[in-house]
């Protein structure tokens, strides 16, 4: 019997994460650069508990190609949060698309 991801972790800022460790989300890191981001995401991505991974959307827009690279695969579903700072104006996938993606199916809501 396999046994499938159960953990959230979470990549942002410290406001961020200390307002997602108050909601339950023992996995987080507090990013203060670009190469920590980096390598925190890839340890969370690598880590088999790890269902979801929540990246400020900040953090995520400075590793582009690698949360795309990370997209690929079935876990972790990656989602991006506006960081305390506020929303970063971009196009983003609709819910309807990252259903789609995760769960092969789409979905006429």
């Amino acid at each position: 019997m396999s046994t499938f991801p159960v953990a959230i972790a979470c990549v942002a800022d410290e406001d961020t994460v200390l307002g997602l460790k108050l909601a339950g989300i023992q996995k987080a890191a507090i990013i203060n650069d670009a190469s920590e981001a980096r390598q925190k995401i890839i340890e969370f991505a690598e880590d088999q508990e790890v269902a979801v991974l929540i990246i400020s959307e900040e953090i995520a827009a400075k590793n582009e190609e690698l949360i795309n690279s990370l997209l690929e695969r079935p876990f972790p579903i990656i989602i991006e949060i506006p960081s305390s700072k506020g929303r970063i104006e971009k196009e983003h996938d609709t819910l309807k698309e990252l259903v789609k993606r995760a769960v092969g199916i789409e979905l006429n809501i």
